[in-house]
């Protein structure tokens, strides 16, 4: 059976994920740019279609369109981190179910 996330939020236990293992971390300035731009990018997934939907992963000619026009350069910094981001959302998304 799958867990449950946030069973403690939605009965009203607690009033703050701080500890918790869902707790979301800190938006750190110098990572600004790489949040715009995975903000940005989210609706451009490459799936496929059968008896559910399964995420590949990021439309990267897309991803670089987009950079282009927020004018962000994408180093190689940026893009472990857009990496990192994407295989824990794809990761997440293809465990539920898409």
């Amino acid at each position: 059976m799958e867990r449950e996330k946030f069973p403690c939020r939605r009965e009203r236990k607690v009033n703050s994920c701080k500890g918790c293992e869902f707790e979301k971390p800190d938006l750190d300035l110098s990572n600004y740019e790489v949040w715009d731009l995975w903000g940005k990018s989210t609706t451009q997934w490459r799936v496929v279609v059968g008896d559910r939907i399964y995420y590949i992963g990021l439309d990267y000619n897309a991803l670089y369109l987009i950079a282009k026009t927020l004018d962000v350069e994408i180093t190689p910094a940026v893009l472990n981190k857009i990496k990192h981001l994407e295989n824990k959302w794809v990761t997440a998304k293809n465990a539920k179910g898409g």
